[in-house]
């Protein structure tokens, strides 16, 4: 009997200490316990209310996501749970996450931001942008960079030897070409092009750092600009012929000028014929190109998207160029960092924000293979996120969206249909002083989703305010669960809608005195 004794104890310590292990990777102070058939609604509440625990949400199959009161071990209260008669288990609420991410800290830490606003990392659930090349036309790329090294694009009818082998003019250009010094050798003496092309693709899952937009693509290095970052109209055309007779499917361009050139406006187009998708930065003067062009970037072709450039809060950058009629949509522009020489640097400029939206097509491209440049173009257009900011500044009104992008030719990344994660109200409770016109605290906890978009806050039915969640539930833990709003004297209701990529939606839980609030003008004493 001893022994049993002792046995059992064992065999609770241990249980406990896996499932205090297991909890963290669960959300904190939750659990989701299944009940036994025949176990009624109210005596499960009390089964429960015994362990100091109150059920937040039932679920399908006699199971409920239970939380226990602050202060209490989860741990503990799922092994009392289990030794109550019409419990089967008790668990932790575990975490998950999208299987697509990387490992890559610059991700994972939040500092690629502009990965999530374009949601990049759920686009991957579809595709990484294996076997799409982009044609880099820049300043080179650093061709040892870490996070590149295994993604530059190379010449399959070229050799090392010292001979043209190919007959295009550039003796071993095996990585790509560059028209500075007239040789095979397009290493950057800049770094604007190695900027660019960690964008685009920089490796995923190797230990290093930065993750692109499409890390299983292959950049194509093509200088014709020189350490000073200039370069001419005749290269960049030999370029796009380079990069066409080569394969590229994406050209980025992330430079321009004032002048108007119709032998380069044909190059494109040629391009375009070739199926190659060309984007190209709409321009750093802070400038309407609907009044006074830039081009390669006000050239009105199919195969041809201009781009400007947004902060993080998705306001189009105080540097940027926008057009209502000439520039297509926006993208991350500001503080993005990227690669440059053996390292990573944070640069702004619509340069920065161009090769997000080739990132983009480079997906498009690896997921349908056959897609015609200017059907690509505009699956990029129709799938951009929409922005009040954006509104009037650019064609579309919106910022580059991959899973947009994707879904708009029938490769949806999404999950499905899964609702977003329970979560709860917080603040205001019943009564608060000091409204009346003033602004008011509204807040609430966090909702799971692996594709969570934000949350929609309701005041007396009417839809007062969005908060964007652009992180998901595993992203950068820099997400706002709380709003200020406006909110007159008197007594309202009020809610909040968790909303995922899907259009899925939940809405938040209520506790005791929560969803209803009485605004008193004047402060209380």
């Amino acid at each position: 009997m001893a022994f049993f004794a002792t046995a059992l104890a064992l065999t609770i310590a241990t249980t406990m200490a896996a499932t205090a292990q297991a909890a963290d990777n669960a959300v904190a102070g939750e659990l989701i316990v299944r009940f036994e058939s025949g176990v009624s609604a109210a005596e499960s509440r009390a089964i429960v209310s015994e362990t100091d625990a109150t059920i937040d949400q039932r679920l399908p199959g006699k199971s409920a996501v239970v939380s226990v009161e602050t202060g209490q071990s989860a741990a503990r209260a799922a092994q009392e749970l289990q030794t109550k008669d019409g419990v089967a288990y008790a668990e932790p609420n575990y975490l998950v996450q999208r299987q697509a991410w990387t490992n890559d800290p610059f991700l994972t830490n939040g500092t690629l931001w502009g990965l999530f606003k374009v949601k990049a990392p759920t686009a991957w659930n579809a595709t990484r942008g294996d076997g799409a090349i982009v044609a880099v036309l820049d300043s080179g790329i650093a061709l040892d960079h870490p996070d590149l090294v295994n993604n530059i694009w190379q010449n399959p009818r070229e050799l090392d030897d010292g001979i043209d082998n190919d007959g295009n003019g550039f003796a071993d250009d095996i990585y790509g070409a560059d028209w500075v010094h007239t040789d095979g050798l397009p290493d950057d003496e800049d770094g604007h092009g190695t900027h660019v092309a960690g964008t685009i693709a920089a490796g995923a899952d190797d230990g290093n750092p930065a993750v692109g937009v499409a890390p299983g693509a292959r950049v194509m290095p093509l200088k014709f600009l020189d350490g000073n970052g200039s370069g001419n109209v005749g290269d960049a055309i030999s370029a796009i012929d380079y990069a066409v007779k080569n394969g590229a499917d994406v050209i980025n361009a992330s430079w321009g000028g004032p002048d108007y050139s119709a032998a380069l406006e044909d190059a494109i187009r040629r391009a375009g014929d070739a199926g190659v998708i060309v984007a190209t930065a709409a321009g750093n003067d802070a400038s309407d190109n609907d009044a006074v062009s830039t081009y390669p970037a006000s050239y009105r072709l199919p195969n041809l998207i201009s781009v400007a450039a947004t902060d993080s809060e998705g306001k189009l950058a105080s540097f940027s160029n926008y057009g209502r009629n000439s520039v297509d949509l926006a993208a991350p522009g500001v503080d993005i960092y990227s690669t440059v020489g053996n390292s990573y640097e944070a640069w702004s400029g619509t340069s920065m924000a161009t090769p997000f939206v080739a990132g983009v097509a480079a997906l498009l491209r690896s997921a349908e293979p056959g897609i015609s440049a200017a059907a690509a173009v505009d699956a990029i257009r129709q799938g951009v996120r929409p922005l009040q900011t954006l509104d009037g500044m650019v064609l579309t009104g919106g910022q580059v969206d991959a899973v947009g992008a994707l879904t708009a030719i029938g490769h949806n990344p999404l999950p499905g249909d899964t609702a977003p994660g329970a979560f709860r109200l917080k603040k205001p409770g019943r009564k608060v002083y000091g409204g009346g016109g003033q602004k008011v605290k509204f807040s609430w906890s966090r909702s799971g989703d692996s594709d969570l978009l934000g949350y929609e806050i309701y005041v007396d039915g009417k839809l007062l305010k969005t908060v964007e969640d652009p992180d998901g539930s595993q992203g950068p833990q820099s997400v706002k669960t709380s709003a200020k709003i406006k909110v007159a004297a008197g007594k309202h209701r009020w809610s909040v809608v968790a909303v995922d990529e899907a259009g899925n939606t939940r809405k938040a839980g209520r506790g005791k005195g929560k969803g209803r609030v009485a605004v008193v003008s004047q402060r209380k004493g």
